[in-house]
Order: C-alpha cells, then sequence, then structure tokens
C-alpha cells in the first residue's frame, strides 16, 4: 500500500506542468497557460471554469484577457489556488507568469547615412541608396509594435491597422515607434522595400509598454493570417526571457513565417538572454555606427545601421531617416 502511495505522488510530481517566472517585470497574479499539443481552449476551457468556480473564494476571480489560436492556450488572472490546480492540470504544458516588455528605444545622431550604408559594401557615407524600385511587391510586412499610422504620407496608402490588443487605447500608433518602425522598411522615402504593404499589430501603448501576454497574442493574430513566402514580422520590441514568446516565435518559424527581431540598443544586455531577440529560428539584428562599430551576441543574425533617431509620429506627416529600432 505504501508503495502504490508513493507511486501515485511521484507520478503526479512527474506529470505537473512547469511553473516559470520570467526574469523581466512581473505582471502581479497573470499568467500564460500554454497547451499541450492537442489541446485547445474550446475543449479546456469547461475545466478551467470548474476549476476558477471552485477557487474563486480563495483570492482574486479568474478571468481570461487573451485567447489564442495557433499558440494553444490564453493568459488569465488567477488567484494561487487555481495556479496550484491548473499545473496540476494533465492537458497543461507550462504556465509562464505575465511580464512587461518594451519597444528598443530611438538613438540620436545625424540622418541620412543609414540608406547609403545598407546598400553599399564598401565603407562610405556619400554614395547614393542603391534600391530595386519594386522591393515590396506582393509582400506584406507585419508590425508587431505601438500601432501605424496608415494614414501618414509616407506609406501611400499601403499601411492598415490590422488589430489592437491594448485595452482601452485607440485603434492607432499613439507612441510613434511602430510607425518609425514601419517608415524604416516600408516608407516612401527613405524606406527599404518601397512597395511592401505595411499592417499594423498593436501590443504596446503610448508609452511603449505592454505584456508578453499581449505580445502574443499579437503573434498569434498574425500567424492566423500571415501567407508563408509573402509575409514577414518585425518585432523591434523586447522583454527578459520569456519561454511563451520564445514558443510562439517558433509557431511563426513553422509556419514559414519569418521573423525579424531588434537585438536591442543596449551594448551592455545580451540580446541571447531576452526575448524574443534569443529565440531560435529568428533573425536578430543588431546596429552598427559610421565606422561598422557593433557589439556582436552569439544570437545576432546581422548587423544594420544605427544610432540615427526617427521621429515618424502620426501627425503631422513627419519624414523619418532609418536607424535604431
Amino acid at each position: 500500500m505504501k508503495f502504490t502511495i508513493i507511486l501515485a505522488a511521484v507520478v503526479a510530481i512527474a506529470q505537473a506542468a512547469p511553473l516559470i517566472t520570467n526574469a523581466g517585470k512581473p505582471v502581479a497574479d497573470s499568467y500564460i497557460i500554454v497547451l499541450k499539443d492537442g489541446h485547445t481552449l474550446d475543449t479546456f476551457q469547461p475545466k478551467f471554469d470548474d476549476i476558477a468556480r471552485r477557487q474563486n473564494g480563495r483570492g482574486r476571480k479568474a478571468s481570461i484577457y487573451h485567447k489564442y489560436n495557433k499558440v494553444p492556450g490564453f493568459a488569465a488572472t488567477i488567484n494561487q489556488a487555481t495556479l496550484k490546480e491548473l499545473l496540476a492540470s494533465p492537458e497543461v504544458d507550462f504556465i509562464e507568469q505575465d511580464a512587461i516588455v518594451t519597444i528598443q528605444g530611438l538613438q540620436s545622431s545625424p540622418p541620412s547615412w543609414g540608406l547609403t550604408r545598407v546598400s553599399q559594401r564598401n565603407l562610405s557615407l556619400t554614395q547614393p541608396y542603391l534600391y530595386n524600385d519594386a522591393a515590396g511587391s506582393g509582400v506584406t510586412a507585419y508590425i508587431i509594435d505601438t500601432g501605424v499610422y496608415p494614414g501618414h504620407s509616407e506609406f501611400g496608402g499601403r499601411a492598415t491597422m490590422g488589430a489592437n490588443f491594448v485595452t482601452g487605447s485607440a485603434n492607432t500608433d499613439e507612441n510613434g515607434h511602430g510607425t518609425h518602425v514601419a517608415g524604416t522598411i516600408g516608407g516612401t522615402k527613405y524606406g527599404i522595400a518601397k512597395k511592401v504593404k505595411i499592417v499594423g499589430v498593436k501590443v504596446l501603448d503610448a508609452d511603449g509598454s505592454g505584456t508578453n501576454s499581449g505580445v502574443i497574442a499579437g503573434m498569434d493574430w498574425v500567424a492566423a493570417r500571415a501567407i508563408p513566402g509573402k509575409s514577414v514580422v518585425n518585432m523591434s520590441l523586447g522583454g527578459g526571457r520569456s519561454t511563451a514568446v520564445n514558443s510562439a516565435a517558433q509557431r511563426l518559424y513553422n509556419a514559414d513565417i519569418p521573423l525579424i527581431v531588434a537585438a536591442g540598443n543596449s551594448a551592455t544586455t545580451n540580446a541571447c538572454n531576452g526575448s524574443p531577440s534569443g529565440a531560435d529560428n529568428t533573425f536578430t539584428v543588431a546596429a552598427s555606427d559610421k565606422t561598422d562599430t557593433s557589439v556582436f551576441d552569439k544570437l545576432i543574425s546581422t548587423a544594420t545601421t544605427g544610432k540615427i533617431r526617427g521621429n515618424l509620429k502620426g501627425s503631422p506627416n513627419k519624414l523619418v531617416f532609418n536607424g535604431a529600432i
């Protein structure tokens, strides 16, 4: 009998889902629940509702605030009793506490040399920007950021707002960072791919701040809509290392949707220790200055021009020079 009880306890411990703590700033009582493959929120929600109903008297009432599709799972505010029971559920792969993410801040420096360095292999700051006028045709760039301002003259009608996962916010860019990023990618005058279609996915607020759960919601939305071979995703944001965010990044890769992420604008922070910059199978981009100097981590895929301030706000229609994003 004792052996049976001990064996049952060992099996229960072995089957318990791990609780992952994020290196970033945690959000109290908020968790990302990732289900095992083969399970969905639709099939699991009756069990979640039952657990929540029984445990709501022991603290904060449970509430789902993000529902995912391609990523099997959801984000919810729950109390510790509910968390404990969810961790013991065989359908759950892992649970991670939600955490804050932010934009990768801009750096200031005189404009104009960046485009030259993009198109010239040899170091020169006086040569013209050589580009393919059809670059970006037939391709959609999803900008997971603070949103974009579609009416900006730099976009020539090629930009739209696709989704907004910042509760209570306006369906536009209230910060300017996402519009700046979109301008660097596909602006008419200073963009790299001047014919690309731009879709803004808002996951960060007016202060450039958001949560991992909101970022995953944006990635999940893109994964359900992007056309493989004709889509690319840009994420110039980041936070502490997150298994949940990295898992969502892997699902984009598995769907043949390339994900371009910023290494970050800090020479003292290792991109390998952040998310999504440290995720496998992402294209992590660092910055270089006028002398081609850059700080490389082992996961950096490439370095592009940095140290240029961008300020492509929604209104008025200001121009932007490419640079640190």
